[in-house]
């Protein structure tokens, strides 16, 4: 069972990322949503597919022990960031296209991403 969590509903494939988790039960356990943006969270927490899900900040989400992976879904110039703060605690990530605004950061993420292979 892969323990899965989610930041950001922000993104245009969040909704459709956590539906398809959930229709798999017997493979992923999701375990937490991070939203820390009010608005955000007014207009999409709502959503059924985030019904049932422990809402969270960040750092409670990267501390749940045994986290496997993490569906980044934040805005687009966000992702790398929130991706970086995963990657720097040895957690996969699912990661939204684009990948961020400065192509410098985006090398340093997939550079860290392969140390811990």
């Amino acid at each position: 069972m892969i323990k899965i969590g989610q930041i950001g509903m922000a993104h245009d494939h969040a909704d459709g990322k956590m539906d398809c988790v959930r229709k798999f039960p017997d493979v992923f356990k999701v375990v937490g949503i991070a939203e820390e943006n009010p608005d955000v969270l007014k207009e999409k927490g709502g959503r059924s597919c985030y019904r049932d899900i422990p809402l969270m900040s960040v750092d409670e989400l990267l501390s749940i022990d045994g986290l496997d992976a993490v569906m980044v879904e934040t805005d687009e110039l966000s992702l790398v960031n929130a991706a970086q703060r995963c990657t720097d605690k040895g957690i996969h990530v699912h990661l939204d296209k684009p990948a961020g605004a400065n192509l410098e950061d985006f090398e340093r993420l997939l550079s860290d991403a392969k140390k811990g292979l």
